[in-house]
C-alpha cells in the first residue's frame, strides 16, 4: 500500500510511502518485508508501518491499494463477515456483468 500526503491547501512537497507490513505478536510488532503487500487483520483493519516520517501541518491523505492487497482485504471480509460478503460480491457481480456489457458495445 502506497500512502501519499499533500499539504492541505498549500503542497510544496509530495510526500509518498510504502507502508511496511506489520504482525501483531505476544510482545509487540514485527516489521515485515517492505516491498510485500500488506495483510488484513479484520475485514475493516490492517496495520503498518512507514519509515522516514517527518510531517507538520495540515495533509490531504491518499490511500493506494495494489490488487493483490485488494483480494487479501476481500478474503479477510468473506472469513470475518460472510453473509455481508455473499451480498456484496452478489451486488457487484451485476454490476461488473452490466459494465462488461457496456464495454462491449
Amino acid at each position: 500500500m502506497k500512502i501519499t500526503f499533500r499539504g492541505w491547501r498549500r503542497e510544496v512537497v509530495k510526500h509518498t510511502h510504502e507502508v511496511v507490513p506489520v504482525k501483531a505478536t505476544s510482545t509487540g510488532y514485527v516489521s515485515g518485508n517492505e516491498n510485500a503487500p500488506i495483510e488484513w487483520n479484520s475485514s475493516t483493519q490492517v496495520i503498518g508501518k512507514l519509515n522516514n516520517l517527518a510531517l507538520t501541518g495540515n495533509f490531504l491523505v491518499e490511500f493506494e491499494f495494489s490488487e493483490q492487497e485488494l483480494i487479501g482485504w476481500l478474503k479477510q471480509h468473506v472469513k470475518n463477515e460472510p453473509i455481508s460478503a455473499i451480498k456484496l460480491l452478489a451486488e457487484l457481480q451485476i454490476e461488473a456483468v452490466s459494465n462488461l456489457k457496456n464495454t462491449l458495445k
